[in-house]
């Protein structure tokens, strides 16, 4: 899939702090989900599956040669993550 120079940047705003709260829903996309766009793309949305704070990323991911999910080269992830790994990513610390 094909990035803009910053969109990296723009991911780790995106969830700085993440998660803020239990009901906390961060949405992120790289690349393009249009087919006539080389290079394909992955949608991802993170939030939390309980009070605990429990944390997932469910993560869409398809190529340029792909109409929908469910065809050959598209997959669907459902991701525990540790908000301690995404905080590392960021690169800044939660105020």
């Amino acid at each position: 899939m094909y990035l803009g120079y910053d969109d990296l940047s723009k991911a780790a705003d995106e969830l700085n702090g993440f998660p803020a709260n239990v009901k906390d829903l961060r949405h992120v996309q790289f690349g393009s989900f249009d087919p006539k766009i080389a290079g394909g793309g992955i949608d991802m949305n993170f939030y939390c599956v309980d009070s605990a704070g429990h944390a997932v990323v469910l993560a869409r991911i398809w190529s340029d040669r792909c109409k929908g999910m469910g065809e050959a080269e598209s997959a669907a992830l459902y991701i525990p993550v540790e908000p301690g790994a995404i905080d590392s990513f960021v690169g800044r610390p939660i105020d």
